[in-house]
Parts: structure tokens; C-alpha cells; sequence
């Protein structure tokens, strides 16, 4: 598991590293989010039992930098969320996310993208929400 800089994960989460999870930076990841990165082998032309045998598939998933992800929400394995998304609570994510996308439901689908112009602006200007939170505490002391 690789966890990049100014990352939040919340309480009570369940990661499955075994395929690979990538979290870039400035991500906020809420509570009780559940990320897998392997699935059990049950349908293979020299399947050993049913409903599965005892090899796993694993796929890597990649949350990329200034993800906010809700609470409660799923990530099955293969995944890839884009830059600047937005997991909405609950969802569950079966497929790739674009770069800038807010994303709901089960299975989670694009509900609307942000603006990217105001995206950018932001993050070339490094206003990273727990870079600007961690600076005004040590202002404050």
C-alpha cells in the first residue's frame, strides 16, 4: 500500500492491499470505506471448486491525488479514480473514474464533473485542504 503526503483515512476503513492500492496526495478517504484489490477465482477453465477455488485475482487500484471519498463507500478491484474526484457516500465503485467526476450509487455513476478551471486554479495555487487546516493550527498556537 503506498499512501502519498497531506492523505486522511478515517476510522473503521477495511483495505485489502494484496493486488495493490496507490492513494495519491491530498486524498480524503471517510470512515468505514472498504477498498479490495483481490477477488476469489470462480470462473476459470480449470476451476478446482465451486463457487470458487482457493486462488485469488488481484488488480491494483489507484486513487489518484485530490480524491475525497465519503463514507460507506466500496472499491472492488482494478480500479482507477481520477484526479480530483468525488465519491459520494455509500456508492459503490465498479469501474473507472474520470479525472474531476462526482460520482453516486450502487454501482456508482458520474453524476456531474467539477469545474476544472477552479480545480487547477486552487491546486496550483496548493491550497490542499490539509495543508491549509495544518498550517492554520500551527498559526494558531
Amino acid at each position: 500500500m503506498e499512501i502519498g503526503n497531506d492523505v486522511f483515512i478515517g476510522f473503521g476503513g477495511f483495505y485489502v492491499a494484496s493486488g495493490g492500492i496507490s492513494i495519491g496526495n491530498g486524498t480524503i478517504i471517510a470512515h468505514k470505506v472498504e477498498i479490495m484489490t483481490r477477488n476469489h477465482n470462480y470462473d476459470s477453465e480449470d476451476l478446482k471448486s465451486i463457487p470458487y477455488d482457493s486462488r485469488y485475482i488481484l488488480k491494483p487500484v489507484v486513487i489518484e491525488e485530490n480524491v475525497w471519498i465519503g463514507s460507506n463507500v466500496c472499491i472492488v478491484p482494478g480500479v482507477c479514480i481520477g484526479e480530483g474526484a468525488v465519491i459520494g457516500m455509500g456508492s459503490v465503485v465498479t469501474k473507472d473514474v474520470p479525472k474531476y467526476a462526482i460520482v453516486g450509487g450502487n454501482p456508482a455513476k458520474v453524476i456531474k464533473f467539477r469545474d476544472s478551471e477552479v480545480y487547477e486554479k486552487l491546486k496550483l495555487e496548493n491550497k490542499i485542504y490539509l495543508r491549509i487546516k495544518s498550517s492554520s493550527k500551527r498559526n494558531n498556537l
